[in-house]
């Protein structure tokens, strides 16, 4: 990691501008934004910190000890978010842009940084969120996360829904 802006040098080289991604989160409803401290510039970010993001930090913890790195940096979380399964906002933010994860890789190695000799996983196709009744719902989710599947969930006007991916592949190795 050759400098503290090489992610944003990236981002930047794939039409990617700081000032304007911060606008698009901003522009989020509150639940995004989790509790916020009042009265200092940390009250844009959470206090705490939701089990999607936890999972990012212990991807990225592990793609800097698999790199040869004591610390995370924030390469490592960005490449974390690259290799996430599930899309989420900024994945999908990025691909209103029309800019692909493979793009970002790309200008990150031509940074020189180390990249993993992991394919992309293949981001899943979803299916329709389907309506499920409260009596369904729990036992649902446990068959679904034993089987392995990935789902998504949805509460909406006092009804639940589930949107269940079809089953992940893997992209072809880069070159």
């Amino acid at each position: 990691m050759a400098s503290p802006s090489i992610c944003g040098d990236a981002l930047r080289a794939c039409g990617i501008e700081y000032e304007q991604l911060r606008r698009d989160i901003d522009a989020f409803p509150a639940r995004y934004h989790g509790s916020r401290r009042a009265g200092s510039d940390t009250e844009r970010w959470p206090l705490w910190i939701w089990p999607p993001a936890q999972q990012l930090i212990a991807r990225a913890e592990g793609i800097a000890v698999g790199l040869g790195s004591a610390k995370i940096m924030e390469a490592h979380l960005l490449l974390a978010l690259l290799w996430e399964r599930q899309t989420c906002v900024a994945m999908s933010l990025l691909k209103q842009r029309g800019i692909a994860r493979e793009r970002i890789l790309e200008e990150l190695g031509r940074r020189g940084v180390r990249l993993p000799d992991v394919p992309l996983p293949r981001l899943p196709a979803w299916g329709p969120f389907t309506p499920v009744s409260e009596d369904e719902y729990i036992p649902l989710l446990g068959n679904l996360r034993r089987a392995g599947r990935l789902y998504r969930t949805a509460f909406r006007e006092g009804q639940h829904y589930v949107s269940i991916a079809q089953a992940p592949q893997h992209a072809e190795a880069r070159r």
